[in-house]
């Protein structure tokens, strides 16, 4: 399997996107997902993408697993050329899995090895808190919501 941070030509890069411009919004959260996860442990590249392909593999037909591979390997090429890039798509999966925490089922399943056990704690901790700061209600904001609900209740 080639390393997808290799020169990849523009055409190829074309194709493939051009081929997946509407797999879907699942799908593409999907690749958003494992291509940061798989870019952020660049010195494990090669293993990650062969266990990112299986792991595809188990939960799409075949056509759409490479697909979906080929797409998510042109991800990583344009993170490695734009570090930028990666950036700002982290903080979309950060934000996506602060939004829809079902969604990080994708990390247990990519990061389930001992090796990646600081990365999943830090990033469990990382959403976890930002689902509670969003997701909770100041003393205020929680005397309203019981006053509402005792009028709603009568």
């Amino acid at each position: 399997m080639q390393n997808p941070s290799n020169k990849m030509s523009k055409v190829r890069k074309w194709l493939v996107k051009w081929k997946t411009r509407s797999l879907g919004k699942r799908l593409n959260i999907y690749i958003l997902i494992l291509s940061v996860l798989l870019f952020s442990d660049r010195c494990n590249l090669q293993a990650q993408l062969e266990k990112a392909k299986s792991y595809l593999e188990s939960m799409l037909n075949g056509r759409l697993a490479t697909w979906v591979f080929e797409r998510i390997c042109v991800n990583i090429a344009d993170y490695a050329l734009d570090e930028h890039l990666y950036l700002k798509d982290r903080m979309r999966v950060f934000e996506l899995l602060v939004q829809n925490i079902q969604l990080y089922h994708i990390v247990l399943d990519m990061w389930n090895n001992e090796v990646y056990q600081d990365q999943k704690d830090i990033l469990k901790i990382a959403v976890q808190n930002a689902y509670d700061k969003r997701y909770s209600l100041d003393a205020e904001s929680q005397r309203a919501l019981t006053y509402q609900m005792r009028l709603f209740k009568k």
